[in-house]
């Protein structure tokens, strides 16, 4: 009875302590007391409604010198409110000994623990009588370690802390209901009924009674029967015409060979029975072949599974974009990328900035990341290599647009700051790739026990005056029209002219793409503005949060990859790039598809096999969303001086 009765912890805590051992047992009025208020509330206890997941939730909890209480409520779009559950547990003696606020706080996540299967992914309001406790939960507070642990361990959960009054919390009291009445319940049978079987629709077998019931309603297969009991295979319509032959009757009930032919009526009912556990789809249409069929029953399990809000909410994301490469610039320092690698051991942090044209780095160490320490530095290398036309950074605090220090410092030279794709580090690659390359050579050089500046001026040179694979000259030469001088000895050449290095570069980009694309098997997103998508979780606090987050979204820009999503509860708008949204499959289209096809193709109603795409030669251009570049060869301007005889 303890989900009937609120508060019973704290009505039969003398029963329980005759129960303790070394106690005498000793009935006195206290405990005839407390046995009259169990009887009595058990004679009252009311009726509980259902859970339903489109309503608000709400849970009350409250602490007593004695036990914990809570209820699990929820306010229906009437502004009704329903009780889905009652609980209680009585303290330990340890828990006893807890200051006030502590039991207020325990309850809090003692409820939520309880609760926590109608509660996990959901946001819902968590009701306590304790003003403390809205300020100790607030994600800035400072609670003590107690408090801070149990704050911890329903960090999984969205919740909301609202203080009331305790004279109105349902939870304070067994005599206080009276401000959170249940809805009236309809106690006629009809209505028992109806909600039984509504909570229950999909968990429950169908039996061979119900389907015989089902063909009664569905008049294409009536008419279906109808034929092939007349022996008129050749008038069957022609999603069942292609395997007339494997189709019979038995006992009332059409079958596929050893496949039960499901009416549309029952179909939604199947595939939720399919569907628990929740297997993928190719594991759900597996299961259903070898017991049941429709026309088009495959599309039907592609549908269901595409609309299941779990499935979507853990399954992994979407297939890769294809890369998209940039051209270079029309020459060296116009366009430049910055990034901070860090913290180092020592605290500090490392400055990179790489042009776009050359690949070109400079390295500056920072003691600080501010605006103004960043400005300082970036103001030195622009006064040796003169000031970039844009400055692509991250959305670090002193890069972003709320940074008016530094957003001033870029309109003041004439410099276009281009913020990337939040949690998309890609969009800045240039700059993240000499990032892992700076971090490996000081990781050689702590292991080796040397000095990592000195290791890391070493390796500048040495890339500064390498080959790059890209673009097929070193940055060095396209840098500053000339090699450096390095240890090795070299021959001084002449400057390679500008078209063959952007003929290198276009080429070696155009393999890159084709191979990284063919091998994540990209794919151009269909995702466009208006579209309603799931963006995914960029922090996860458990093993158990899904890949995106239990909230919808709608594309208001796109362009490119980069996409501004706007929430559909807050109206809050994200930027991210469209690798981290999933689709949403649009209900009016479904609708309009329909669950109950009557017409399917002859090899999905003969074999009903997943096709494959046939591997071709192609492939990696297909897979890429456009045609293959080919490679324009130019006679090299050195030789267009003179006429050759």
């Amino acid at each position: 009875m303890n989900k009937f009765i609120p508060n019973l912890a704290t009505i039969d805590e003398p029963l329980r302590q005759l129960t303790q051992k070394g106690v005498t047992f000793l009935w006195t009025d206290r405990h005839t007391d407390a046995f009259e208020k169990i009887k009595d509330a058990m004679s009252r206890a009311g009726k509980l409604g259902y859970y339903d997941v489109n309503d608000r939730t709400i849970v009350l909890a409250d602490a007593s010198p004695v036990g914990l209480g809570a209820i699990l409520a929820q306010i229906d779009e009437k502004s009704e409110t329903r009780i889905v559950s009652y609980a209680s547990k009585s303290l330990t003696d340890t828990e006893a000994r807890y200051c006030q606020t502590e039991k207020e706080a325990l309850s809090l996540v003692w409820a939520v623990e309880r609760f926590q299967v109608y509660l996990i992914g959901r946001p819902f309001d968590l009701v306590t009588d304790c003003k403390a406790l809205h300020f100790l939960f607030a994600p800035r507070s400072r609670p003590c370690a107690r408090i801070e642990r149990w704050v911890l361990r329903i960090q999984a959960f969205e919740y909301n802390v609202i203080h009331i009054a305790g004279e109105k919390n349902a939870a304070d009291a067994l005599s206080r209901l009276a401000t959170l009445e249940s809805r009236p319940f309809d106690t006629s049978e009809e209505m028992i009924i109806r909600e039984v079987a509504s909570s229950a629709a999909g968990a429950v077998a169908l039996t061979w009674a119900e389907i015989r019931n089902a063909y009664e309603e569905d008049e294409e297969l009536k008419e279906v029967i109808e034929l092939i009991e007349a022996d008129r295979a050749q008038e069957l319509p022609m999603s069942y015409r292609l395997i007339s032959n494997e189709l019979c009757l038995v006992d009332g009930v059409l079958m596929r060979i050893d496949r039960v032919v499901i009416p549309s009526k029952l179909r939604n009912a199947v595939l939720r029975l399919a569907h628990d556990g929740h297997p993928g789809s190719n594991m759900m249409k597996s299961f259903m072949r070898t017991n049941v069929w429709w026309p088009k029953i495959d599309r039907n399990v592609e549908d269901f599974v595409k609309d299941c809000r779990g499935c979507n909410l853990v399954s992994a994301p979407q297939s890769p974009e294809p890369l998209v490469r940039r051209e270079m610039p029309n020459g060296p320092w116009q366009d430049v990328a910055v990034d901070f690698l860090g913290p180092l051991p020592e605290g500090q942090h490392l400055l990179v900035v790489v042009d776009y044209y050359s690949r070109y780095v400079e390295i500056r160490e920072m003691t600080s990341t501010s605006a103004a320490a960043t400005i300082q530095e970036l103001s030195a290398i622009f006064a040796l290599f003169g000031l970039p036309l844009s400055l692509k950074a991250d959305n670090g605090p002193q890069f972003n647009r709320d940074c008016e220090e530094f957003n001033s410092f870029c309109q003041e030279n004439g410099i276009k700051l281009i913020n990337t794709v939040p949690y998309w580090p890609q969009h800045n690659g240039e700059v993240e790739r000499q990032n892992r390359s700076i971090l490996k050579r000081l990781r050689i050089a702590q292991q080796l026990g040397k000095e990592g500046k000195m290791e890391l001026t070493k390796y500048l040179l040495t890339y500064h005056s390498t080959k790059h694979p890209t673009t097929g000259k070193s940055p060095s030469e396209l840098m500053f029209g000339r090699r450096i001088r390095t240890k090795l000895p070299h021959v001084p050449q002449f400057r390679m002219d500008d078209e063959e290095v952007r003929d290198k570069d276009r080429e070696q980009k155009e393999k890159g793409k084709e191979y990284t694309d063919a091998k994540r098997k990209a794919r151009i997103s269909e995702i466009s503005v208006g579209d309603c998508v799931l963006m995914k979780r960029m922090k996860k606090t458990n093993k158990l949060d899904s890949e995106f987050l239990n909230e919808e979204f709608v594309v208001t820009r796109k362009v490119g990859m980069d996409c501004t999503i706007k929430s559909k509860l807050s109206g809050k708008e994200f930027r991210r790039s469209v690798a981290h949204l999933k689709q949403l499959e649009s209900k009016e289209d479904d609708k309009k598809e329909g669950n109950e096809g009557t017409s399917t193709s002859k090899a999905e109603c003969q074999t009903e096999k997943p096709s494959l795409p046939r591997a071709t030669k192609s492939s990696s251009s297909d897979l890429a969303g456009e045609p293959t570049r080919k490679r324009v060869c130019r006679e090299p301007r050195r030789f267009q001086d003179f006429v050759p005889h």
